[in-house]
């Protein structure tokens, strides 16, 4: 009677080494899709928890606000002066162009 040794299998043919099978490679592939999700719900999870709130503050605002007129008429020829700029007082905001009053001098 022959007796198995360890290098047989139960079937009685040599034990050879094999690579893994298609299929066992391809098995770790949904594990590993999971554990992506699961790893990306965490990380988002974290991220939103740990987020700085926006500063919400009640009060009030005093805005300046002046009307300006010019004493001739015309169009607007040019703006020397950029919206939210600083000004002096007597600055130039706005050059008026009058064909009828450059006409007259």
């Amino acid at each position: 009677m022959d007796t198995p040794s360890p290098e047989t299998h139960i079937r009685g043919g040599p034990l050879a080494k094999t690579a893994p099978s298609e299929k066992t490679a391809g098995s770790h592939a949904p594990a590993i899709i999971v554990g992506v999700i699961v790893i990306a719900i965490i990380a988002l999870s974290i991220w939103y928890l740990v987020r700085p709130e926006p500063l919400l503050v009640q009060g009030e605002v005093d805005a300046t606000r002046m009307d300006i007129a010019a004493r001739v008429d015309g169009r607007v020829g040019e703006i020397p002066v950029e919206r939210g700029q600083d000004v002096s007082a007597g600055a130039v905001l706005v050059r008026i162009d009058n064909p009828e009053t450059l006409a007259k001098r």
